[in-house]
């Protein structure tokens, strides 16, 4: 019995030591079990990088960074940084970092102490310069065409001017003051728009909204003129009172004119005549090509005569297209022809009084009107066509100003301010009628010497007009001492011309001393008188 007891109070006294041994061999056993499956963490990744004067997002690639800022972001930025859980990154984001070479190395470290290196390359975009990429005109039927800093809607049908909200796009990064949808006043043609670029470069974009496109070449135009037509979509003419005119249907009307700007600070004027109403005059302007001519007329059919104002020293225009709902045949130009050869007073030299203070060194020229020149009125007198062959300063023997050319050098020519230009086609237009008026910048010279120079301009000219007759006139400018001396030269040439059987060359006395415009010439009532007094010569002679 005794045993018995003994024997069970020791089992009891080693079972629960054998039990907590094995717990313990257990529980470390399953520790060094542990230890060997735990792995730090190797990711080193940049998520993102940001910094300010960011344009658009930043390219990650396996281990470089591309980051485009604006032209004027600082050398130092201060980038935000997001990498890897557990990773680290030096230096830190939110620390400042000196970009000057265009680069910088970053250092990613590891939860398991593996490092890798990033390099953020920084580039620097140059100034933008806003550019519209594409417009429409919703509602409309249209045409687009995009330019330098235009955009050209061409659209079908009437329009109200006054309420257009064209839209567009732009390149990336640009902005529009106004926007792009805007509802605009269009009633000059165009409305302009600001665009400006992340970098805050300026450039404005001009939108015009016209009727349809008409070309040079369409054949409800009819021209007058020296006029180049090797383009015959582009017709060049630079001679004072070039012509064309067309009818057209419409409530506006809008033309495209190119000007060659010969002299940095030269500008071509142009007049338009509406319905034969007053003439309304133009200047072109720099980076300009598209005018509107006529606005807020009755939605019926008008006639539009556009004439060059300024001399061909002044430069050429480019007649590129008419823009309105409808083109439709001109009116017949006068069966009659004029042609008025002379120097500045038939290029209407000093007509514009009010603009004579104007009228100094580079602006001589503003005061011309082949409008308002005595050619352009005695063919309106007579219902004729007036061809304008005349240069300021251009002399018969001896030009004034420097030019080193006289009439008989560029008489030919379609470009009168060159010697060197295209020879004229002379049986474009043969006129009725031809006026000289010649003499003022050769002065008194000797007699003999003139009158031989004279008579062989007209017969170089009867070789191409055998059958016009020949008005040879005083100059009006004159003192009574040329005066005197033109009277004696032309009397003389009439006899020559009668003596061979040609009674087709007549001499005209016109009023002298007639010195109230600019720089001593003609005013415009000067020229009125200088037209009445010449018509009645033609009309004596002509039966007209």
């Amino acid at each position: 019995m005794r045993k018995n007891i003994l024997y069970w109070f020791l089992l009891l006294l080693i079972v629960p030591f054998i039990y907590v041994s094995a717990c313990k061999k257990e529980t470390l056993e399953e520790n060094k079990d542990s230890d060997s499956t735990v792995q730090l963490s190797g990711a080193k990744a940049i998520i993102s990088f940001k910094v300010p004067y960011q344009l658009g997002q930043e390219v990650i690639k396996d281990s470089t960074i591309e980051i485009t800022v604006t032209y004027n972001a600082p050398k130092k930025l201060t980038p935000t940084i997001v990498i890897s859980d557990s990773a680290t990154i030096e230096p830190a984001s939110g620390v400042e970092v000196d970009f000057s070479k265009g680069e910088f190395t970053y250092k990613v470290i590891a939860a398991d102490s593996s490092v890798k290196y990033w390099k953020v390359i920084l580039k620097r975009q140059p100034k933008i310069k806003g550019n519209i990429l594409s417009a429409s005109l919703p509602g409309f039927t249209s045409e687009i065409s995009i330019g330098k800093n235009f955009v050209l809607i061409s659209v079908n049908g009437n329009v109200d001017y006054k309420n257009l909200a064209p839209q567009f796009t732009t390149n990336e990064y640009v902005t529009s003051e106004p926007a792009s949808g805007t509802p605009r006043d269009f009633t000059a043609g165009y409305a302009d728009y600001t665009l400006i670029s992340a970098d805050s470069t300026k450039t404005v974009w001009r939108i015009y909204v016209v009727g349809k496109k008409f070309e040079p070449n369409n054949n409800n135009i009819l021209y007058c003129g020296r006029i180049d037509f090797s383009d015959p979509k582009a017709p060049k003419f630079s001679a004072p009172g070039v012509y064309f005119t067309t009818r057209f249907k419409g409530t506006t009307l809008d033309i495209e004119l190119i000007d060659e700007y010969k002299w940095s600070s030269y500008r071509n004027y142009f007049q338009v005549i509406i319905d034969n109403q007053q003439p309304v005059r133009f200047r072109t302007e720099n980076n300009r090509t598209i005018y509107r001519i006529a606005s807020n007329l009755s939605n019926t059919t008008h006639t539009v005569k556009i004439i060059k104002d300024t001399e061909a020293g002044i430069g050429y225009l480019i007649f590129k297209a008419f823009y309105a709902d409808e083109l439709l045949p001109a009116d017949p130009l006068p069966t009659r022809k004029i042609e008025l050869f002379g120097n500045s007073i038939t290029c209407g030299y000093g007509i514009y009084t009010e603009l004579c203070s104007e009228a100094v060194d580079n602006e001589w020229y503003i005061s011309n009107s082949a409008t308002y020149s005595y050619g352009a009125l005695v063919a309106k007198n007579l219902n004729a066509q007036y061809h304008l062959t005349s240069v300021s300063g251009i002399g018969l023997i001896h030009s004034c100003c420097n030019m080193t050319y006289t009439m008989p050098n560029v008489y030919d020519k379609i470009f009168l301010d060159n010697p060197n230009a295209k020879t004229w086609n002379f049986e474009n237009y043969v006129p009725d009628v031809v006026t000289i008026c010649l003499g003022q910048n050769d002065g008194i010279q000797d007699s003999a010497q003139f009158t031989q120079a004279y008579i062989s301009f007209i017969n170089n000219l009867k070789i191409h007009y055998p059958q016009t007759h020949f008005f040879c006139i005083t100059s009006p400018m004159a003192d009574n001492n040329l005066y005197e001396f033109q009277k004696k030269i032309l009397t003389g040439i009439e006899n020559y011309f009668i003596s061979t059987g040609d009674s087709k060359v007549h001499k005209v006395f016109l009023t002298n001393n007639m010195q109230a415009g600019c720089a001593y010439h003609p005013d415009k009532a000067q020229h009125q008188q200088i037209a009445e007094q010449l018509t009645q010569a033609i009309q004596s002679v002509m039966n007209w």
